[in-house]
């Protein structure tokens, strides 16, 4: 299991190639942030590699992951890391473009008719 888990690691997207510095930063870069910093943390890795491994296929993934990984990642502390490692901006740059996403697909709820 242990090779396993480490090939799995291996996959994990590094600062370096993940470029938030020099471009617009899409989905697969945004979930690769997480993962980069959700080592520690079982519950929001297992989210995070699964968003990313979808996104990196060229699949979609469903908002309600999205907003799992965000939560997750800000109930274990993950963020502060992310600053560190990326600057203030790339990490609101993250942020947006996830909640973004999760906004575009989330079903908007109807309207209380008032009179």
């Amino acid at each position: 299991m242990g090779g396993r888990w480490l090939s799995r690691m291996d996959r994990r997207p590094k600062a370096k190639e993940l470029d938030v510095y020099t471009s617009r930063m899409d989905l697969k870069q945004a979930t690769g942030m997480i993962l980069t910093e959700s080592a520690a943390h079982p519950d929001l890795l297992r989210v995070a590699r699964s968003a990313y491994d979808d996104y990196a296929a060229g699949r979609t993934v469903h908002y309600t992951v999205l907003r799992e990984m965000l939560y997750e990642a800000s109930g274990k502390a993950v963020f502060g890391p992310i600053k560190r490692t990326y600057g203030e901006a790339a990490f609101e740059q993250m942020v947006l473009v996830l909640g973004r996403e999760i906004d575009r697909q989330a079903p908007v709820p109807p309207r209380a008719h008032v009179r």
